[in-house]
């Protein structure tokens, strides 16, 4: 299922960004 791992990936690269800023 890609849309489940393009989920995941979005949602994880959202909450590296937050944590870093």
């Amino acid at each position: 299922m890609w849309a489940l791992r393009g989920m995941l990936g979005h949602i994880l690269r959202k909450q590296q960004r937050s944590g870093r800023g």
